[in-house]
């Protein structure tokens, strides 16, 4: 088996190390991408491969595909049509375009509880 840099996982902050879940969310984050940016190509492919599940790699894939079709000025219709996808979602990613993050049916509109 081959040598994996798994040491991207080491010494990663705790929670409690910051004053917000989603303020450690973000640290965590940045920290991945530098480490995972800085490895060798086959390391980072085989990394991702054990962070995300072939569901997931799909969705990343097929989001990247709508991201190209959509900045080459393609109907939401027929990226829809083409990739299998509803215009719900192809309008969903069309907006993350603009705000830098893909909010999906799941989280979009969900308020938080009080």
């Amino acid at each position: 088996m081959n040598r994996v840099e798994y040491h991207i996982f080491d010494n990663l902050p705790l929670l409690t190390d910051f004053p917000s879940r989603k303020h450690w969310e973000a640290a965590v984050w940045q920290i991945l991408l530098e480490r995972l940016l800085a490895l060798p190509q086959e390391d980072a492919a085989l990394i991702l491969q054990t962070l995300f599940s072939s569901p997931e790699r799909t969705d990343a894939i097929y989001r990247a595909l709508a991201i190209s079709r959509i900045r080459t000025g393609i109907s939401l219709r027929e990226i829809g049509r083409e990739l299998w996808l509803t215009r719900q979602t192809v309008s969903a990613i069309k907006k993350s375009l603009r705000d830098g993050e893909y909010k999906s049916s799941a989280t979009r509109g969900h308020k938080p509880e009080k």
